[in-house]
């Protein structure tokens, strides 16, 4: 979106006060990007630019009326009543946890993944390789295993498709409760869009603006929710998950920090719009799990005294928007496959093997 505002024909219309013009064009390319992914699946780089044009110039409201009408069209599915991560949800914890989210934009669950499972997927990652991300590195370029004695860039970002074929991360996509808050929260049956999965580490005691952690806003989906969970302990100097309370709602992110698209955004620069009991930062122990709609202002703070595991696992009601399809390699957790039969619409953003095809078959 950031490159939206340096078109010089856009700055022209701006000057003329022709943004009414500005949205019609950005209305039409969302339409034709919908058709199109329809049609064969994907959508168009200008129809995704678009929809962050359209967040921008309408402060969310274009947003908040598409995933309304979304939610008519895939209403959501019947889930049984079944106990999981997030324990056994009544119809009222539902409630509770959708009106805070609605309300504040995110939600803090007290029950928390057991630690050994926690401990297990960390240390799968250190066979993993994983891509160095940091300011001063060109993006993409470098692979390297994770190594907590001698850390070189403060993030080390796992490929998502070695993180969907640990046993451990596929019980969290097929778990009842996770998927129920999901959809409870955008009234449609949800797609699982996107994940991520990454050490933050204290080499560095700065913030790094490419690795998050200065203050920006996601701008990718329609309407969507994401689950950031911790898989190490998390204290102030471990690299803590910050949100500003209620900026996810539309209209509440001022324009002059809106239109800076995909910029990052200093502490300084929202202290001025937010007041400071708006800024939250969540401390937890291995296994918290945090709900979030990250359409509001959120960062990582740069870890100063040990380094930080996270995934975080994003539900869509459309895959409209960033394309990021994902392969399943093979179903590790035995009650994968039935859930991938029960709730397809869920799954739909995979990529099957041909081992995989075999499993589901069986």
């Amino acid at each position: 979106m950031s490159g939206t505002s340096q078109n010089p024909i856009v700055r022209l219309l701006q000057k003329m006060r022709l943004e009414p013009i500005l949205v019609i064009l950005d209305l039409i390319r969302f339409g034709m990007g919908a058709l199109v992914l329809v049609l064969i699946g994907r959508t168009p780089a200008i129809s995704h630019r678009s929809l962050s044009s359209l967040l921008v110039r309408t402060r969310g409201r274009f947003h908040d009326r598409v995933g309304r009408l979304l939610a008519a069209l895939y209403p959501p599915y019947h889930f049984p009543r079944r106990s999981g991560v997030l324990g056994s949800l009544a119809p009222k914890d539902l409630q509770e946890i959708n009106q805070q989210l609605d309300s504040k934009g995110y939600y803090v669950f007290p029950e928390r993944i057991p630690a050994p499972v926690c401990d297990r997927i960390a240390e799968k990652t250190r066979s993993l390789d994983a891509l160095l991300c940091a300011d001063e590195l060109t993006e993409g370029t470098r692979l390297q295993k994770y190594d907590p004695l001698r850390p070189e860039a403060p993030k080390y970002l796992i490929d998502g498709d070695d993180a969907f074929d640990m046993p451990e991360i596929q019980g969290l996509i097929r778990d009842l409760s996770l998927l129920e808050v999901a959809q409870n929260y955008l009234r449609a049956k949800p797609i699982l869009t996107g994940v991520g999965f990454w050490w933050s580490t204290a080499v560095k005691k700065a913030a790094d603006e490419s690795v998050g952690q200065k203050y920006h806003f996601d701008m990718e989906r329609i309407k969507w929710i994401m689950f950031f969970i911790y898989l190490t302990d998390v204290d102030e100097g471990h690299g803590p998950h910050c949100f500003i309370e209620g900026s996810h709602r539309a209209g509440a992110i001022p324009p002059e920090l809106l239109s800076k698209g995909y910029a990052r955004i200093s502490d300084d620069e929202t202290a001025k719009y937010f007041p400071k009991e708006k800024h939250k930062e969540f401390v937890g122990r291995r296994g918290t799990i945090i709900a979030e709609d990250s359409r509001g202002l959120h960062k990582g703070k740069p870890p100063t005294d040990g380094d930080r595991l996270l995934i975080c696992l994003e539900f869509s009601s459309s895959t409209f928007g960033a394309m990021k399809r994902y392969k399943l390699r093979a179903i590790r957790d035995p009650e994968l496959a039935p859930a991938v039969r029960a709730y397809p619409r869920i799954y739909s953003n995979f990529d099957l093997s041909p081992l995989a095809r075999s499993q589901l078959r069986t």
